[in-house]
């Protein structure tokens, strides 16, 4: 478009406002006509080559002559990566670990006793390494609840808190065993679970008297870890903090308590939280009392706890009493989404009490996570210091402030959340859901009469057309940067072959993906910059905070109206935009020089705004990045082989990059469409540079410290006698094929090469482990049986039976009544899965799955001792079964017959069966073959052998693998 003349309405020469915006005059025409013949030619030469320019200053009356300067982008890039390092270093910063000597050294001095880390890691160096795996159904899983007693016993009674009548503290423990079951959902598969004699050991403090113990928080941690892992900080790391909050709230001073505590000891959350079932639904004494849930949890060994669930505002005004807060309403989201593949006990207590939680959770380098390696000498200083003093300030302010809603604590409805999050690991943020709708709307009516304003103060600068282009270049930007990313991923993973490269490092994926994103974001500035010349396309820089503000807030909204919590988001970066915007406006450039048209258009964004919009961006930006990163990359590991977790990491990069350096639009606007080209060029040459080292064949995606996870069944099948070694992984990296053929010529090297197995609910080798089986990606090879001399304790009769008895026949109603009962000594976490349209079961509270013909799991834990389990069903028989069981006749005596088929690979009807008798698929875990804690046993057990050599081989061959080792015994029974 040619420039405006002075008479219409553009600047006029030297007319504007500010030292630094001046516009250089054109030649007056006296000084025109003084020139030769020759100098004209010449000039007009040159003034018809700089007239083609669109680029040069002088060219259009509306832009200044001076250029700017590129020392703003060097000074800006240290100005947002020291914001950016500190919010880090704020972030991750854990407090000094307080000895129990400086607790003792307060005590005397009548200060009250400290939170102490060394206490909380005697007890995780007590639970994880002299007892070790603790898992339930073993003798450690008995030791370890044994030896809590014994340090709880001592405390049981009456304790002097305090001077003055009625400061005392009662401590009362109970140990509670029973059986139950429960339904548990988790990502679209279903299991039932039946616990026998599962137990919990609770103590509750209290003032003593029926009102004080009318209301209580409860304090939930486990004393189980998981399949095998010594589960130091998962949750070790939780039941140390509750013996501390016993050992404080017992000594003196302490404040009165007006209301109980409820520590809740529960020794079965890995089995698929059965112990917290049994409390909340059969505790009679306490659970009545309980008013909320703070849930301890660690799913990693380092960096800050985050409170990633939350349904009570007051429970959310409690959390802020914490000294150090790490939570964020986006965590309650992205956590109640299912996308985390994970749950925790704080579901039970939801479900089947209605009471409010707190979810709190390590979640730092979750690479150890349900490793060997989760032992204390992996487990960050500070980290325990951190999360105790946290839980002790909850505790304490529900507990003993005058001003504690804990007697009216009430869930808020799912779909109006409080806002709330954190900022620099150390301000909390919390607004209520009814103020933040009015700040919402009140910034969103200013956000429309600030752009109305700008955009009718500066028409003359086509502010319409250029804001209209920038909104659609901000909203392209976005996805021009998911997709730029994407794209990026797609070349490591399908061109390549080189997915997950980025494991071995939280931040890896920002060197890959966060080049070609914000490259991809300035493809198309740089595209939006060509369809204006002159003042417009300078103006497209002012143009541009335009736009991303009404983006901002036209998100907000929409978020607002679905009542999405993580609104808050777009919620600061409207405020950022709409507050350094406005502040840019009318004070650094001044909006009475704007009005009046003496503001050149490559003058509107003053250089300040560009340090003043990036505070904001820099800090919560990099906090939220990293704090993502932290979560989602080690996530990947274990995620399932379908994921695709290039793409998932490249887009979480992707779109927090662009939500934390609005700056990059209008800034590349200041410069041009030259330097934005350069930019571009550069990051593509740097993402070249990153591709290829990523994709290096020396550069590997684990390490010992970020291990790669396999789950490994040594199948004993007792129908047909045979072996097998079975291998999952699940992750989507390449390279598991040629792991399991290393491993099975090492083992086995005369056998055929592994096969891949097709993993669904048929496949009966990793039922222990569903409904978590559905991620995993198996392979299978066959292994001799025992040497002469080896006699499996399982072939034996009667070792590992199913049967059915006490069967009634209603052949009118075409209904089959049976007991099945399940005979296991030494197994442990025994499983049956059949088909079967089930009418009725004798499971307590659980109703069969409505539906007809299906497919059912049903999962046994049961404590140490406990080698059988029965379970009562009515069955409906179709018109085959009908038949069959009106010609063989009722059959009261127990019934059992083996069938010698896998039914993973076989259909059913490759083998004879009677039609009216349950197809039943049974596996169970040897409680003294899983390696490496029953190593001991090694002599006696032909299956711990297999694995003393493939652990062996492991170690020296492939240190980066961290392999579940586990004998499982199966087999196949009609009944």
């Amino acid at each position: 478009m040619p420039p405006k003349t002075a008479g219409s309405g553009a600047l006029r020469p030297g007319n504007h406002a500010g030292p630094n915006t001046t516009v250089a005059a054109p030649a007056t025409s006296s000084s025109s006509s003084s020139r030769s013949p020759a100098k004209v030619s010449q000039a007009a030469s040159r003034s018809s080559i700089s007239s083609r320019s669109t680029t040069t200053h002088q060219s259009w009356p509306g832009l200044s002559s001076k250029p700017h300067s590129l020392l703003l982008l060097p000074a800006l890039a240290a100005f947002i990566l020291v914001l950016s390092l500190l919010a880090c270093w704020s972030h991750y910063y854990l407090p000094q670990p307080i000895t129990l000597a400086q607790s003792a050294l307060s005590e005397s001095k009548g200060k009250g006793a400290l939170f102490s880390e060394e206490r909380t890691f005697q007890v995780m160096q007590k639970l994880a390494i002299d007892i070790g795996y603790r898992i339930v159904g073993t003798k450690q899983h008995v030791q370890a609840e044994e030896w809590l007693e014994s340090e709880i016993k001592p405390l049981i009674g009456w304790h002097q808190t305090g001077e003055g009548e009625g400061n005392v503290t009662q401590v009362e423990m109970w140990t509670q065993i029973g059986d139950g079951a429960h339904r548990f959902d988790f990502m679209h598969n279903v299991v039932f679970k039946r616990y026998m004699n599962m137990s919990n050991v609770i103590v509750r403090l209290s003032d003593g008297t029926d009102e004080g113990k009318e209301h209580a928080v409860l304090i939930n941690g486990h004393l189980d870890s998981t399949l095998p892992s010594p589960g130091a900080a998962d949750d070790g790391v939780a039941i140390g903090i509750m013996l501390e909050l016993l050992r404080i709230f017992t000594t003196s001073p302490r404040p009165k308590l007006r209301h109980s505590v409820i520590l809740l000891f529960n020794n079965g959350e890995e089995s698929l939280q059965d112990a917290s079932h049994l409390y909340i639904t059969q505790h009679e004494p306490t659970r009545h009392s309980v008013r909320a849930v703070v849930n301890l949890e660690a799913c990693g060994v380092s960096g800050p706890e985050l409170l990633f669930q939350a349904d009570s505002e007051q429970l959310v005004e409690a959390y802020a009493k914490a000294p150090r807060p790490f939570g964020t309403i986006l965590a309650n989201d992205v956590f109640g989404s299912g996308i985390i593949l994970s749950d925790t006990d704080a579901r039970q207590f939801a479900e089947y009490g209605n009471v409010p939680m707190l979810d709190m959770a390590i979640v730092g380098n979750s690479y150890l996570y349900h490793t060997r390696k989760d032992v204390p000498k992996y487990i960050q200083p500070g980290v325990a210091q951190h999360f105790g003093e946290n839980v002790l300030a909850i505790v304490q302010h529900l507990t003993t402030d005058p001003k504690s809603k804990l007697a009216n604590v009430k869930q808020f409805p799912k779909r109006m959340p409080p806002i709330y999050f954190t900022i620099a690991g150390k301000y909390f943020i919390h607004i209520s859901n009814k103020a933040w709708k009015g700040l919402s709307m009140a910034m969103s009516a200013f956000a429309n009469f600030f752009l109305s304003s700008t955009v009718r103060a500066e028409k003359h600068f086509g502010s319409l057309q250029t804001t209209t282009l920038a909104i659609f270049a901000v909203v392209l930007s976005l996805f021009a940067s998911l997709i730029s990313a994407n794209l990026v991923a797609l070349i490591m993973t399908q061109v390549l072959n080189k997915g997950m490269s980025w494991f071995s490092h939280e931040l890896y994926p920002v060197v890959l993906y966060g080049p070609p994103a914000v490259a991809g974001s300035l493809a198309v500035q740089l595209a939006s910059s060509y369809f204006f010349t002159g003042e417009r396309r300078a103006f497209m820089e002012r143009a541009t905070l335009n736009g991303m503000f009404a983006i901002f807030a036209l998100s907000l909204m929409c978020l607002n109206a679905f009542r999405i919590g993580s609104a808050y988001l777009f919620g600061l970066g409207t405020f950022a935009l709409l507050f350094v915007t406005a502040l840019n406006d009318f004070v650094l450039v001044g909006f009475g020089a704007i009005e009046l048209r003496k503001v050149a258009a490559d003058q509107r964004v003053h250089p300040l705004t560009y340090f003043l919009l990036s505070v904001i961006p820099s800090v919560v930006g990099s906090e939220g990045l990293v704090s993502f990163l932290d979560l989602f990359v080690p996530l990947t590991g274990r995620t399932g082989e379908i994921s695709p977790s290039d793409h998932i990491i490249a887009t979480i990069v992707a779109a927090l990059s662009f939500m934390s350096l609005p700056i990059m639009l209008p800034l590349a606007h200041r410069y041009g469409p030259k330097h934005i080209t350069r930019a571009i060029a550069g990051l593509l040459i740097f993402t070249s540079i990153a591709i290829a080292v990523f994709a290096s064949p020396s550069f590997s995606p684990w390490t010992p410290l970020t291990p790669k996870r396999i789950f490994v069944h040594q199948v004993e099948n007792i129908t047909d006698g045979t072996w097998s070694m079975n291998m999952g992984h699940a992750d989507a990296a390449p390279g598991h094929w040629k792991l399991v053929d290393d491993v099975r010529t090492a083992l086995v090297p005369e056998h055929a090469p592994a096969v891949k197995q097709v993993m669904n609910e048929n496949n009966t080798v990793f039922d222990i482990l569903h409904p978590v089986s559905a991620f995993l990606t198996p392979f299978k090879f066959d292994l001799p049986p025992p040497a002469s001399g080896q006699v499996s304790p399982w072939s034996a009769p009667n070792a590992f039976t199913v049967t059915s008895r006490d069967e009634e026949l209603d052949l009118v109603a075409g209904t089959r009544r049976i007991t099945i009962e399940v005979k296991k000594p030494g197994l442990i976490w025994s499983v049956i899965a059949f088909h079967a349209d089930v009418l009725e079961w004798d499971l307590p509270g659980v109703s069969p799955p409505a539906g007809g013909r299906q497919r059912h799991h049903i999962k046994e834990v049961g404590r140490y001792g406990v080698e059988s389990w029965t379970i009562r069903l009515l069955l409906r028989l179709d018109e085959d079964a009908r038949a069959a069981a009106a010609i063989r006749g009722p059959d009261r005596a127990p019934y059992s017959t083996s069938v010698r088929v896998d039914s993973a690979t076989a259909a059913e009807d490759q083998v004879y069966r009677n039609p009216s008798r349950l197809w039943i698929d049974y596996s169970a875990l040897d409680a003294e073959g899983m390696w490496p804690n029953s190593r001991h046993l090694v002599e006696s057990r032909p299956s711990l052998q297999t694995f003393e050599k493939m652990d062996g081989y492991l170690a020296k061959e492939h240190p980066e693998v961290d392999a579940m080792l586990l004998s499982v015994v199966a087999g196949v029974a009609q009944v």
